[in-house]
């Protein structure tokens, strides 16, 4: 009941627009489709009952595919190229301070 509470109140929020605060998302709409995105997309041998809450609101659903679409859309910056093997020398130096365990720390706090 509580489910049904929630997404009756954000289907009136977000009403006819395409995402909760216009034209552009926004948090909400990034907090809602990673929680309610699961719930519909994943796949499940049958609907659950918070499934079958959401799809009583077809503008929650229209949500949920108009942030898949649009982030499935999204550009993606190719890994950069690296034209010869990866040696030693391409890794950070380590830090030169040494990790203490709780026993030298308390040695230290002793003396």
């Amino acid at each position: 009941k509580q489910a049904e509470a929630v997404f009756s109140a954000l289907s009136s929020r977000l009403g006819d627009k395409r995402f909760f605060f216009g034209e552009q998302p926004s948090t909400l709409d990034a907090v809602f489709y990673g929680h309610v995105a699961v719930i519909l997309l994943a796949p499940m041998p049958e609907p659950s009952r918070l499934s079958s809450a959401v799809q009583r609101y077809p503008n929650l659903v229209a949500l949920i595919g108009t942030i898949s679409e649009w982030t499935s859309l999204t550009p993606q910056a190719p890994p950069p190229a690296i034209d010869r093997p990866i040696t030693t020398e391409d890794k950070p130096e380590a830090s030169s301070k040494k990790v203490l365990t709780a026993k030298e720390k308390a040695r230290r706090r002793r003396t």
